[in-house]
This record gives C-alpha cells, sequence and structure tokens, in this order.
C-alpha cells in the first residue's frame, strides 16, 4: 500500500497535470463522482441557468417537437413540410422533428437524473453549501 496512486507532473506550459496509475476502486469512484462544484458566484448562475434552462425549456421543448412530429406524421400524414412553414426553422421533415425531439428529452433526462448522480438531486444541496460558505 506504500505505492503512490498518481504522479503530479509538470509540464512545459505550466500546467499540472494528474497521470493516473494502478487506480483502485474508492479513488475511481472519487474522480468519477464529482458533483459541478459552484465556489462563486458565476459558478453560481453557470449552474442555476444549466439546471432551469433543462427542466423549464429543453425538457418541454423536446415534448412539444414529438408532440408536433407525431401529429403531422400520423393525423396529416405530412413527412415534408412546406417551405413557408414555420416548422422549417427546427427542420424539413416530420421524422426529424421527431428525433430531435427525442434526443432533446433523453439529454434532459440524463443530465437531471443521470449524469453525475443526477443534478436535479444535488443542486438543492450544493446550492446550501454555497450560501453557507462550506
Amino acid at each position: 500500500m506504500g505505492k503512490h496512486c498518481h504522479q503530479r507532473v509538470k509540464p512545459a506550459g505550466g500546467v499540472d497535470v494528474l497521470y493516473l496509475y494502478g487506480l483502485d476502486g474508492d479513488l475511481l469512484a472519487r474522480l468519477w463522482g464529482q458533483l459541478m462544484e459552484i465556489n462563486n458566484w458565476v459558478d453560481m448562475f453557470l449552474y442555476t441557468f444549466m439546471t432551469v434552462g433543462v427542466v423549464f425549456i429543453a425538457f418541454p421543448t423536446g415534448i412539444r417537437c414529438i408532440y408536433v412530429g407525431c401529429v403531422a406524421l400520423f393525423k396529416h400524414r405530412v413527412i415534408k413540410f412546406d417551405n413557408r412553414s414555420r416548422l422549417t426553422i427546427y427542420s424539413r421533415t416530420s421524422i426529424e422533428l421527431i428525433l430531435a425531439g427525442v434526443l432533446c428529452v433523453a439529454a434532459s433526462i440524463w443530465f437531471l437524473f443521470f449524469d453525475k448522480g443526477g443534478h436535479l438531486f444535488h443542486y438543492p444541496a450544493e446550492v446550501m453549501r454555497f450560501f453557507a460558505g462550506t
């Protein structure tokens, strides 16, 4: 156990680089499990904007794209949108609109519930830690 699991090297640019050798499970879990840390007001603004943006903009936009694309494809039998349609801003076909919605919803769910333990769950604790000054 006397061996070092990592070695810090300062390359020519003066930037610290961490080379990891022989990682054990505990160290690996600590490295992968790092949360977004709010250390200053810029971090607070960015983390809040990202979390609130995913909850109130990205996820509903994805749901709306899926709904509109499915209505166009299955109810109105429209595959390619007319060039004068406002929907051509987002996609040219209803299938593209559905796929964009699925991607948006999947990325939102991943960010909110799975990425680093789920930002939706860890956001309140990070905000409280920031304002408590710890």
